[in-house]
């Protein structure tokens, strides 16, 4: 299977495009900074600006799957275009592109902070009513994502605070 996984260099990826490539997968990897995509020699790399109204003029003709788990943590209000365009724009134009590529499935990796602040355990049914603006994109990008389901299978998975073996001045070292 060809997938195309966003967000190439960040700690999520760094543990999934391995094992993807282990289990025979054709890797597409992506992101903005070539110099770091060099750690996948056997994956094919794709340097991309996901702000990029072109985006789509920068990737395989065909494609499989496609794992998006790019995202943008910037400054509010100051840089809250590029918030929008990574977090919510270009999962809109990854989607429609994976759709003319022949992509059968859609993996979007959210937040949980969609769900706002609270003591007890989230149920993915519960309402999204998490604050702030990175909240909001993702929340936007959840419904994009969503309006897709009948052109192919889509998935969101609401990450909280991933860590593990490699991690770096994160909450959880």
């Amino acid at each position: 299977m060809k997938v195309l996984v966003t967000g190439a260099t960040g700690f999520v990826a760094s543990h999934l495009i391995p094992a993807l490539l282990t289990y025979g997968h054709d890797v597409v990897a992506c992101g903005h900074d070539d110099r770091r995509l060099a750690k996948y020699p056997v994956a094919s790399r794709c340097v991309v600006d996901l702000r990029d109204r072109n985006l789509a003029g920068h990737l395989p003709t065909r494609i499989d799957a496609v794992i998006h788990l790019a995202q943008a943590n910037v400054g509010f209000p100051d840089a809250f275009a590029d918030l929008w365009e990574v977090n919510a724009g270009s999962t809109a134009r990854l989607l429609d592109w994976a759709r003319h590529a022949g992509a059968t499935s859609f993996v979007f990796a959210s937040t949980g902070s969609v769900y706002g602040p609270g003591e007890r355990p989230w149920h993915e049914d519960d309402p999204v009513v998490g604050g702030g603006a990175y909240a909001a994109t993702k929340v936007a990008a959840e419904r994009i994502v969503g309006a897709f389901t009948a052109h192919m299978s889509t998935v969101t998975l609401r990450l909280f605070g991933p860590y593990g073996v490699g991690q770096r001045a994160r909450l959880v070292p």
